[in-house]
């Protein structure tokens, strides 16, 4: 539902990113001159104490637009206080010109009215559900941001006080852009939704009862129900993309690498806000997350310093919790407590003992990697997290290719409960094993003719039947490599999936059938095989993949670039691709706009950053 809203907070701030030439010179005694000194990705426009920022100049990225990078380093009140002193005017100006866009839109008049409305609901959400959730030390960072921003003369709300909601808001709503849940066509699910911090599917579940839609009245300001019916909005989630990786013998030099590909909505305007923010904790791990302006107070996409990588992309389910951590912080806290897999594994499945709630929120598949950076990659693996507010599925892919599968379910107050396939095989399978399943969890079988093709009737549908058919295959796995979009392979999660044809939604069909499936899950699997084998690939009516021979390819960097850009929808607005083990990125975003509008993968390059440069800790 907030698409819309996102796009426009994204094109407000076109006018104020791009012409920002006049900062101010590094100046001032709590300059910190080593990491001054040592600086070499872009040029410095602001300091404060040990944070910068700086920026890649627009003719310097293939997007042709600014890259901005913010470093922070200290305790979380100082990285706080340095990125709320160096970006809070930058974000207080977003925030504005899109309240004045979307109030303008609605009819509303008045962009203070706007903020009043949606704000008071971002507050709410944060402070019965997110905030008692979120780490004390992030609640300390978002103190100092609060005064950076007043130390840097800016004014919201009716007092000093009034500061730190506004990064409150902004995770907030970028963390509920990720439901699917927030549909103002369906006005007292939404407001139970918020009220009761669970779905009423969710609720159902644990009662037993079946979900009534709409049963609870609804609370929501009418002028924000006016407001959302002016501008159209509607429930669909944002994050719809997809993640790839491989390891070991599949790579140039054993190494990982891996991809995050956003799709988003075509014509966003984020080019104009490209961002990396890097963390440098005193007690954690340093790390960067990298999107934009803003959604850098989380991780969408980061990696750190040890090798850990994280992703997720959006995968509905009418499964969704708000009493939970917020997902943006969740991502930060793995990576900044983790320097393995061990590590960082238990930060998506509700796993760490501090009285805190982790369950998920909404439905997502996560890729946590790690390139073993320390070691050369002689240990990388890769974990596969497909989860929704109910359930997660586990799928572990080790160093030596093996793969260990487990699912995660949790209780209404998040406790999670574990089942290996030993355990439980009827809800704990495999990807190799992954079929296509019905809304109870039985795999489905259609009609096949005598040469064991599969039959379609009158329309081109496929003939499902009760007895004598074959299962239809969705999983294809493939030694040290992983892929994803929106479809999960885990059972005991797919069959609550609404996501690439999922089996919760009202019209579902197949995943096989799904854009997901066969614009991402399927022609990375192609390309995993085409590389190892040494053989052409053909996409699109194209040779992708020239023929080798028969003798492997190794993946790197730009093997990884490629399965990328062939990965990417039509409305891909950014893409990161990792080398976990060497620590290096690249990047690269959407450009232009209406008809002279270029998505992501289609830029005739990515920007290629050395992580090493940023993190500057050794």
């Amino acid at each position: 539902m907030l698409r819309r809203l996102s796009r426009l907070l994204a094109l407000s701030a076109v006018p104020l990113l791009i012409g920002c030439s006049t900062e101010s010179e590094p100046s001032g005694p709590a300059v910190c001159k080593r990491v001054v000194d040592n600086w070499t990705v872009g040029e410095i426009i602001d300091t404060e104490g040990c944070g910068v920022l700086a920026r890649v100049n627009a003719e310097n990225t293939p997007w042709g637009g600014p890259f901005y990078v913010l470093r922070v380093e200290g305790t979380h009140y100082e990285m706080g206080y340095q990125h709320g002193r160096l970006l809070g005017p930058r974000l207080l100006e977003i925030w504005w010109t899109y309240m004045e866009s979307m109030a303008a839109e609605a009819g509303m008049g008045s962009a203070y009215v706007l903020d009043g409305l949606v704000g008071g609901m971002m507050d709410s959400v944060w402070n019965e559900w997110y905030g008692p959730n979120t780490p004390q030390m992030f609640h300390e960072e978002l103190q100092g941001f609060a005064d950076g921003m007043k130390a840097a003369k800016i004014e919201y709300g009716s007092s000093d006080e009034s500061l730190i909601k506004l990064p409150r808001r902004v995770i907030t709503l970028i963390d509920l852009a990720m439901s699917s849940q927030l549909n103002f066509d369906e006005l007292g699910a939404l407001d139970q939704f918020m009220e009761t911090g669970y779905t009423e599917a969710l609720l159902a579940y644990y009662s037993g009862l079946e979900a009534k839609t709409n049963a609870h009245t609804s609370a929501i300001d009418p002028e924000l129900r006016g407001f959302a019916k002016s501008v159209g909005l509607s429930g669909t989630p944002l994050l719809q993309c997809s993640y790839f990786a491989a390891w070991g013998d599949r790579t140039d030099d054993g190494g990982l690498y891996m991809t995050r590909n956003m799709d988003f909505s075509a014509d966003t305007g984020i080019w104009t806000n490209a961002a990396m923010a890097v963390y440098v904790p005193d007690d954690g791990v340093p790390y960067a997350s990298i999107s934009w302006l803003g959604a850098t107070l989380g991780v969408l996409a980061g990696i750190n310093r040890e090798g850990i990588a994280v992703g997720a992309v959006g995968s509905e389910s009418p499964f969704e919790r708000l009493n939970t951590e917020p997902a943006l912080l969740r991502a930060r806290e793995a990576l900044e407590r983790s320097a393995n897999l061990a590590d960082a594994t238990p930060y998506f499945m509700n796993g760490i003992d501090d009285g805190l709630i982790r369950a998920p929120t909404i439905g997502f598949n996560a890729l946590v990697s790690w390139g073993d950076p320390r070691n050369d990659g002689a240990d990388a693996q890769a974990v596969v997290i497909e989860s929704n507010g109910l359930e997660t599925g586990i799928f572990h892919h080790r160093n030596d290719c093996s793969v260990d599968a487990s699912l995660v379910r949790y209780d209404l107050a998040g406790e999670p409960t574990v089942w290996t396939a030993a355990q439980n095989p009827d809800m704990v399978n495999s990807e190799a094993d992954a079929k296509e399943i019905d809304a109870n969890g039985n795999v489905r079988f259609f009609e096949v003719d005598g040469a064991g093709d599969y039959v379609k009737d009158e329309n081109g549908a496929y003939v499902e039947v009760a007895t004598g058919g074959q299962p239809m295959q969705t999983g294809y796995p493939t030694d040290c490599a992983l892929y994803r979009g929106d479809e999960a392979m885990a059972y005991g999660v797919r069959v609550h999936q609404a996501a690439a044809n999922g089996p919760a939604r009202d019209d579902s069909g197949l995943m096989t059938e799904s854009g997901s499936w066969q614009r991402r899950y399927w022609p990375m699997y192609q390309m995993t095989k085409a590389y190892e084998d040494g053989t052409a690939m053909m996409w699109e009516g194209e040779e992708l993949i020239a023929d080798n021979g028969g003798e492997q390819v190794k993946i790197g960097l730009d093997q990884t670039e490629l399965v990328s850009r062939t990965a990417a929808m039509s409305s891909n607005v950014w893409d990161v691709v990792f080398d976990c083990t060497d620590l290096v990125i690249r990047v690269t975003y959407e450009s232009g706009t209406g008809d002279d509008w270029v998505r992501a993968g289609d830029q005739p390059g990515f920007y290629e950053v050395d992580l090493r440069k940023v993190f500057l800790t050794e």
